[in-house]
């Protein structure tokens, strides 16, 4: 199986975080910046911003988020965005928007991670899982710029990992291989 449910949620995880940091940075301001990186450390992400404002810097140690953070980031994003954010009644309208998105997308990326990762997927799981893969398409199109949700990981969630579910009956079995073979090889 050249799909690797493990990488894939790492990598996607990271990516669905920059969004996050990137607004924390602009908008957010010094408590936003600290309550990110308690969260962040917290999670064992390696997502840190040293300050707020246009002279922020960030920080992202190697090697990104592993998949016990990925698992965390996603159910864990509604508790993390109140506490970044605060309600969305206090916020600009674009910045409710903002928040309002991101929760759709990490909804819509819990669904598919966790039928990711799961050893032995229920078969609604399997079956809603084009679905929601879909979902999780629309909302990160509505919310993140177009970086944010392309690339190799996305591509293969997208276009190939329905194909090996059902084929396979699981992901999760064969979390490491694909990738790992791949690394092995010289194609990634």
């Amino acid at each position: 199986c050249p799909f690797c449910a493990l990488h894939a949620s790492m990598r996607v995880s990271e990516k669905l975080l920059a969004p996050l940091q990137e607004h924390v940075i602009r908008q957010g301001g010094d408590a936003a910046v600290s309550a990110f990186n308690t969260r962040m450390r917290e999670m064992k992400t390696g997502f840190r911003i040293k300050s707020a404002g246009r002279d922020a810097a960030i920080k992202f140690k190697a090697p990104g988020v592993n998949g016990t953070a990925a698992l965390r980031c996603t159910h864990q994003a509604d508790a993390v965005l109140d506490e970044i954010f605060g309600p969305t009644s206090l916020l600009s309208d674009s910045d409710a928007a903002f928040v309002d998105g991101s929760r759709a997308v990490w909804k819509a990326w819990g669904q598919v991670l966790d039928t990711m990762v799961a050893m032995r997927p229920t078969e609604e799981q399997i079956r809603s899982f084009q679905s929601d893969v879909f979902a999780l398409m629309v909302a990160l199109q509505a919310t993140y710029p177009p970086e944010e949700w392309g690339g190799f990981y996305f591509h293969t969630i997208y276009a190939h990992a329905s194909e090996y579910l059902h084929s396979l009956g699981s992901l999760g079995l064969y979390m490491n291989q694909g990738a790992e073979s791949k690394h092995k090889e010289g194609c990634l």
